[in-house]
């Protein structure tokens, strides 16, 4: 059996999104539709917030990237002056024209996204990057 309609009001920001869905489907069906309204206008509300703040992330021009981190960069930027499409990888990418392993891939690309460096395109793991601010200084 499903929690109650009123343990679920402050709770919906902690719930995976596809349990969500579930108990809106269950809660509908036993005409719940206020408490329903509800979870859906926190979960509307909170995915707008993410989707904002994904798309106006700052770049974090003090952030110093270590030796691994700039052989990702690297490959960002690898087709950049031959006019070959550049700009984007994804993991695999990286670990096959890399000495690096999963774990560390996964690492400089999450570190790199925290620093407003990338950012991920997708749930498959396709990567842009974004700005190099050191390059940028340069100018």
């Amino acid at each position: 059996m499903a929690p109650t309609p009123a343990a679920l009001c402050g709770v919906p920001r902690v719930l995976n999104y596809t349990y969500n869905r579930v108990l809106l489907t269950f809660y509908a069906q036993q005409n719940a539709g206020q408490y329903a309204k509800e979870i859906i206008g926190h979960m509307a509300e909170n995915y707008v917030l993410r989707s904002r703040m994904a798309e106006h992330t700052m770049v974090n021009e003090n952030y110093e990237p270590n030796d691994r981190e700039e052989g990702v960069l690297k490959q960002f930027k690898e087709g950049r002056d031959s006019g070959d499409p550049w700009g984007r990888v994804n993991p695999l990418y990286l670990r096959e024209h890399s000495d690096l392993d999963k774990g560390q891939v996964e690492y400089a690309l999450r570190n790199l996204k925290n620093a407003g460096w990338v950012k991920q395109l997708n749930r498959g793991g396709l990567y842009e990057l974004v700005e190099d601010p050191r390059e940028a200084k340069k100018d």
